[in-house]
Parts: structure tokens; C-alpha cells; sequence
């Protein structure tokens, strides 16, 4: 009984302690491929980092300046390459991801959703060779939602995505790796716009015009 006692108590610590870790790191924080993602971390998310065997953070959003002295202090690589709309530098990004060692890297955007996403759907496309629709898919916010916009880029490429796996969608979001959200394809024109230069960059123009209709329906301009 006292040895089942000790067992019990043993186990309640280790569950404590991880979730103590897990709620240190940033949100959406997960393991993808060869790298860490996630959302702009904070001075305690580096402490954690360094014990993970993170020694490296690329960021699509510029870090505060606090977190950048405290990051170069404990002797962190850090790369910066701000996006938008677009993959701006995406050759520059994968050169920095290619040259560091496995499970070194994070990579951030301030929520570690949808600017993360696209740079890992084209590390998942350009890299893995993942055709670039499923790519997508693996990175988008696991919901009928935005799988609806998924589809109709698919239209416009004259490519048929219905037959997509449930369980591939969100494969590498936040959501489906105990975070929030994924790329968000519908609901605002910003991540629209992520979405379809994340495509022209891997498959060119699209072979259809894209239909207004359906955009103005399900997106509200910025």
C-alpha cells in the first residue's frame, strides 16, 4: 500500500511539472518536422527554450526589445525576417532552417498561426515535398470554416480537394497540437491574401479568375 502511496504521489508531481513546462512556453508552441513554432515568446519561454535544446529563433515578427537583449544575453542565434502578406525573403528563411541543427530552431510570428503557417507549409512543400495543397491544409485552422476557402482556392488551381483526409486538416496547426488556430484561409482578406501568395510562389497563377462573390461573402476587408 505504501509503495502504490509513493507510486501515486510520484505521478502527481510529473504531471504538475508538465504542466507548469507546457504553460511557460508560448501559445501554440509544437514540434513540426525539424523545428519548433509557435507565438512571440517572452523572456521566461527562452529559460524553457535553452532546456529543450532550442538555441536558435527566427522570427516573422520583430521581438521585443527586452526579449531580444535577454535572448542575446544567454547566447541565442537570433534571425529576423518580418512578414505580412507575403513570404517576403522565404529563400533567405529556409537557408537559416537548413543550416541549424534539428530540433534547434523556432520560429514565431506574434500568434503562431497563420504567418508561422505559411512559412511552414513552404518548408513542408519545398523541403518534404508535400504537394503544396495538402501543405496547406496541414497548417490551416482545423475547421469546415476555413476548409470551405481551402476548397475554393482549389477551384481556382482547378484542383479538387474534397477528398482531403479529416485528419490531415490542422495537421501541424496550433489547434490540433494543444494551442489556438492555424492559417486562417476565410474571415478577413489579410490571411487571404498569406493564403494565395503562399500558392503563386509554389504552383504560379492560378488558371481560373478567383470568384468576388465568394471572397466578399466570407472575407471583410482591412
Amino acid at each position: 500500500m505504501k509503495r502504490v502511496l509513493i507510486t501515486l504521489l510520484l505521478s502527481c508531481c510529473s504531471l504538475f511539472l508538465m504542466s507548469v513546462s507546457a504553460q511557460a512556453l508560448p501559445r501554440n508552441f509544437r514540434n513540426v518536422d525539424t523545428f519548433y513554432v509557435g507565438a512571440m515568446p517572452d523572456q521566461d519561454d527562452l529559460d524553457e527554450f535553452k532546456m529543450l535544446g532550442i538555441t536558435t529563433i527566427l522570427s516573422l515578427h520583430k521581438l521585443p526589445p527586452e526579449v531580444e537583449k535577454y535572448a542575446r544575453k544567454i547566447g541565442l542565434k537570433l534571425y529576423s525576417f518580418p512578414l505580412r502578406t507575403r513570404l517576403l525573403y522565404i529563400d533567405e528563411i529556409m537557408d537559416v532552417m537548413r543550416s541549424v541543427p534539428e530540433h534547434s530552431l523556432y520560429l514565431h510570428c506574434l500568434h503562431g498561426a497563420d504567418r508561422t503557417g505559411a512559412v511552414t507549409a513552404y518548408w513542408l512543400a519545398s523541403q518534404k515535398h508535400i504537394d503544396p495543397f495538402m501543405a496547406l491544409a496541414s497548417v490551416i485552422s482545423p475547421s469546415e470554416f476555413h476548409l470551405i476557402g481551402l476548397r475554393q482556392l482549389g477551384r481556382e488551381y482547378g484542383v479538387c480537394l474534397y477528398n482531403v483526409p479529416k485528419n490531415w486538416i490542422g495537421t501541424y496547426s496550433g489547434a490540433r497540437n494543444g494551442g489556438l488556430e492555424g492559417l486562417k484561409i476565410c474571415g478577413d482578406e489579410w490571411y487571404t491574401r498569406l493564403a494565395r501568395n503562399f500558392l503563386s510562389i509554389t504552383l504560379g497563377n492560378p488558371i481560373h479568375l478567383k470568384n468576388e462573390k465568394f471572397w466578399n461573402k466570407f472575407n471583410h476587408v482591412r
